[in-house]
């Protein structure tokens, strides 16, 4: 065996042995202990944001934000911010969804329809650095008639339009005459945090 190839094959025996010793059940955080179903997620290091329009927790994965709808254990659909899943009209093109009461964000705001509007411009605005814009490609516009409802109107029928509705909803007021790509909030977030208990 020529000595190139032995150092590789040494190198891909040394990564193997490390992945099944970090895979194994002994591996237990400092000062806990292994729960059944848990799981532990290590990163290579620390988010640009924490503003879901800027793509933090997509999908409704942040514990700081909350969306219209989240996933239940059984990966189904449920309301969230909404009072109960959105209605989707009868050609599909208009899904209306009314928040509940009483929701607040962290500082003690409430929240309203405006900054549910707000979140969802923010994301299909062109000067905002979002990935998440070709997500809504269908998106017509987004209105509030009132404080607690909701319109997305749709540029053509789209099945799984409410999929797109676990957005994380940021306050608008938090974006007062700031650039939403360098807004303090980028850093310094202000969410519902799973109100929705």
């Amino acid at each position: 065996m020529s000595k190139p190839l032995t150092v590789r094959v040494t190198a891909v025996a040394v990564a193997a042995a490390l992945a099944v010793s970090g895979c194994s059940s002994s591996a237990t955080p400092s000062g806990g202990s292994n729960a059944a179903g848990t799981i532990v997620v290590a990163t290579a290091g620390e988010p640009d944001t924490l503003n879901p329009v800027l793509n933090y927790g997509v999908d409704g994965g942040s514990l700081i934000f909350d969306g219209l709808v989240a996933r239940d254990a059984g990966n189904q659909l449920v309301p969230a911010l909404a009072r109960e899943l959105p209605a989707v009209s009868v050609d599909g093109k208009t899904v209306t969804a009314k928040l509940r009461d009483g929701v607040r964000f962290h500082d003690g705001s409430p929240l309203t329809a405006q900054d549910v509007v707000f979140t969802y411009r923010a994301v299909l605005d062109p000067t905002v650095d979002s990935t998440l814009r070709s997500d809504l490609d269908m998106l017509a516009s987004v209105t509030a008639p009132d404080a607690s409802t909701v319109v997305f109107t749709l540029r053509y029928a789209y099945a799984p339009f409410l999929q797109r509705l676990a957005l994380g909803i940021v306050p608008a007021k938090a974006f007062t005459g700031q650039d939403v790509n360098k807004a303090e909030f980028n850093r310094k977030p202000v969410g519902t945090g799973h109100s929705t208990g």
